[in-house]
């Protein structure tokens, strides 16, 4: 590696962990969309207080504050980003399978201020289509909470969709399930799911139903596949186990 590409190395490095420890050390008296938004993303434009462009590696993006979910009695806060890749003239991409990507920071109310906790760029809780995002559900079962979003893709007359449930400190995914509508080609079905998260004793319960009938793929059949699912959620492994 020559001199001049290790000082560039180093230098996008240091740049980098600069401004995530700028993000670290920040306090807010009040989580003001446009402070936010310029701190959390390196701005070239406003274009009003919640929405901007930035780049990133050679890329036109454009970032838009979305809501805050209050958590906890309002000691916690999760404040939402959308963010979108821009084409050539400055618009977001908006192709069928085009996707925006969600950004998330969490905060923890110390006194008077919020005081930053995490930030992550690109959470998987909130993809979609067309270039927008979907601002996950906050889901809250006893004292524990979740975020929910929902999905599909309808492609050559077949409809595959579903719900996802991921837990707030990572947002790994926990529990996910799905439903599905063939109305194309020469074999047809259809069946849909729903859950019904609970809690008892302590214990987070998730009760996942389906119905219909769906393509068995090692019999190359359409058979019925109406059942019941459940699933315990385990908070040290922050995973929904089955029962």
């Amino acid at each position: 590696m020559s001199i001049k590409t290790t000082l560039l190395f180093l230098s996008v490095f240091l740049s980098a962990n600069l401004f995530a420890q700028n993000c670290a050390a920040k306090e807010f008296k009040k989580l003001e969309p446009k402070e936010l938004v310029s701190h959390f993303f390196k701005i070239d434009k406003f274009i009003n207080d919640k929405y901007a462009f930035y780049t990133e590696n050679n890329s036109l993006y454009a970032v838009e504050f979305n809501e805050i979910k209050y958590l906890y009695d309002k000691t916690q806060a999760l404040v939402f980003f959308s963010n979108y890749l821009l084409d050539s003239d400055g618009h977001p991409e908006t192709c069928h399978a085009c996707s925006g990507f969600l950004s998330i920071a969490k905060f923890k109310k110390t006194g008077d201020f919020w005081k930053f906790s995490s930030f992550t760029k690109d959470c998987e809780c909130g993809w979609g289509g067309w270039g927008e995002t979907e601002i996950p559900q906050l889901v809250k079962i006893g004292n524990t909470y979740f975020l929910s979003h929902n999905h599909g893709f309808l492609g050559q007359g077949v409809y595959s969709g579903g719900t996802n449930y991921h837990e707030i400190n990572d947002y790994k995914s926990v529990l996910s399930f799905y439903e599905k509508n063939n109305s194309g080609g020469n074999v047809t079905y259809s069946y849909t799911s729903k859950v019904k998260l609970e809690e008892s004793n302590g214990k987070i319960k998730a009760i996942v139903t389906y119905e219909g009938t769906g393509f068995i793929e090692e019999k190359g059949e359409v058979e019925n596949i109406s059942r019941q699912e459940i699933y315990f959620y385990d908070k040290s492994k922050k995973e929904f186990i089955k029962k």
